[in-house]
C-alpha cells in the first residue's frame, strides 16, 4: 500500500470513527485481563497521526504489557489501517525522602517572624 492509498492520508483520524475507540477499549481490556491495576490516557498524536493509548503499568519491563497484546496490534494497524498505538510507560515515583529531601516551605514566600 502507497502513501496515497493509506486511509488515513487525506484527513485525519477521528474517534468519529466507530473502529478507533472499539480497538482503544479492546486493547484496554487485553491489558486489564493480564494487569488489572494499570490506568490509562488516550491521546491523539500527531507523529505519526493516531490515538496513543498511554498505559501506566507498575512493572519493572513495561516491555510486557506490548508483549502481552503484540500480536493484535500489528493486525490492528497492519491489516485494519488503524492508527492506534500503545506506550506503557511506568508511574511516577514519590520522591525518596532519604535521597530526595523535600524542601519545607518553597514557594511559600518567607516565614512570618515572631514578635519578642
Amino acid at each position: 500500500m502507497t502513501d496515497d492509498e493509506f486511509p488515513y492520508h487525506d484527513h485525519e483520524p477521528s474517534m468519529t470513527d466507530p473502529r478507533i475507540p472499539a480497538r482503544v477499549a479492546e486493547f484496554q481490556d487485553l491489558i486489564l485481563a493480564r494487569f488489572p491495576d494499570a490506568t490509562f490516557e488516550v491521546r491523539r498524536g500527531s507523529e505519526p497521526p493516531g490515538f496513543y493509548v498511554w498505559t501506566t503499568v507498575d512493572l519493572e519491563d513495561t516491555t510486557e504489557v506490548l508483549d502481552a497484546i503484540m500480536d493484535r496490534l500489528l493486525e490492528v494497524q497492519v491489516e485494519e489501517y488503524l492508527p492506534v498505538y500503545v506506550i506503557p510507560v511506568r508511574p511516577l515515583a514519590p520522591p525518596n525522602p532519604v535521597t530526595e529531601p523535600a524542601i519545607v516551605g518553597a514557594g511559600l514566600g518567607a516565614a512570618p517572624s515572631a514578635a519578642p
